[in-house]
């Protein structure tokens, strides 16, 4: 099958109109984060005197434009961009997988004249549009205000503006292509939304856990163990792309390109995993049945190392003979309870 036959517009149009209003609102909220902080400093600048004996006029203006240039070198300087970059991605990929789950429109898009590769692949194609086109209308706004509002020529580059857009993009399409990944394993969007966050965070966290029972257990030396294993964690533990600085044993020029390698890798492994589902599994929380004694097995042991530690902080060293016990039972009870609740509704 070529790439002519997979592009389908009339799925493109379908999918934009569910995931439209997600367009406008990261819009909304990128153009408060840059151009609306552009027309603030100006507005601020306005108020300085250059002949004041308070404070040092050109010192001001620096400052004041080292505050939009952190914003846009850094997103971790401005949380309410981190967030964007972060959740708007995932629902995305959740309204456009999880969602069509849980109202049976994969199913009568399977029975329609539609193969599952042109499904997965414009999905993945509106999914693209929705993330950067709120970055592309933001950038080219900041470039006009750049280009025709004397005062601001001083404070960033073109460059700068172009760097901080496509930053952003590529670290969306991270954490989009991941959600899409966990769309392809968990079969309802409640599902995808829960586990998509723990497993965004799992490495570092999981890794977290044991260094904190090694630690509840008193193990000195082992649990020192852990710190260069903790750090190489922050490399497969997704939320730590969003400020890169001072993390990576790697140059920040290498580490531009990992998102994109692992975005790359995981919608080739969404696309695998996706021709393998199983239509009449929608709406389940596992949608391979082999998976299930696998995904109850990890959460029990997630939760014993959890619950131990937590027991011993509150009763001391004994807590790890009621903690294990009680995280194994919860940890086995729970999602199987959550699994069979999805069979039945399904």
């Amino acid at each position: 099958m070529n790439l002519k036959t997979l592009f389908n517009k009339n799925l493109i149009k379908k999918d934009l109109k569910i995931v439209k209003w997600l367009i406008v609102i990261a819009t909304i909220i990128l153009f408060v984060c840059v151009p609306m902080q552009n027309i603030t400093y100006l507005n601020e600048i306005t108020y300085l005197d250059p002949a004041s004996s308070e404070y040092d006029y050109n010192e001001e203006i620096h400052d004041m434009g080292w505050i939009i240039t952190q914003t846009l070198e850094h997103l971790s300087d401005n949380p309410i961009q981190a967030i964007v970059v972060v959740l708007i991605p995932i629902a995305v990929a959740v309204v456009l997988m999880g969602g069509e789950r849980r109202q049976k429109t994969l199913d009568l898009l399977h029975v329609m004249p539609y193969t599952k590769e042109q499904i997965y692949i414009n999905k993945i194609i509106t999914g693209m549009i929705a993330i950067i086109t709120p970055y592309l209308i933001n950038m080219i706004i900041t470039f006009i205000m750049r280009a025709t509002i004397t005062g601001l020529e001083g404070v960033y580059s073109y460059t700068l503006i172009l760097e901080w857009a496509l930053n952003s993009m590529v670290l969306a399409l991270l954490y989009f292509s991941f959600t899409i990944l966990m769309g392809t394993i968990f079969g309802n969007s409640s599902a995808q939304i829960v586990l998509t966050v723990i497993f965004m965070i799992f490495p570092y966290g999981f890794t977290g856990l044991l260094a904190w029972n090694v630690r509840m257990l008193n193990i000195g030396r082992l649990y020192y163990a852990f710190d260069p294993v903790l750090h190489t964690m922050q490399l497969f533990t997704l939320p730590f792309y969003i400020d890169p600085y001072g993390v990576w044993p790697f140059s920040l020029t290498t580490i531009k390109y990992i998102p994109i390698f692992l975005t790359v890798s995981m919608l080739i492994g969404g696309y695998i995993l996706f021709k393998k589902n199983k239509m009449e599994r929608n709406g389940e929380v596992l949608l391979f049945s082999k998976m299930e004694t696998f995904f109850k097995f990890g959460v029990s042991r997630c939760t014993m190392l959890l619950f131990g530690a937590l027991f011993v902080q509150i009763v001391g060293s004994i807590g790890f003979i009621v903690g294990y016990p009680m995280g194994i039972i919860v940890g086995w009870i729970v999602p199987k309870y959550f699994i069979g609740l999805s069979k039945a509704g399904r």
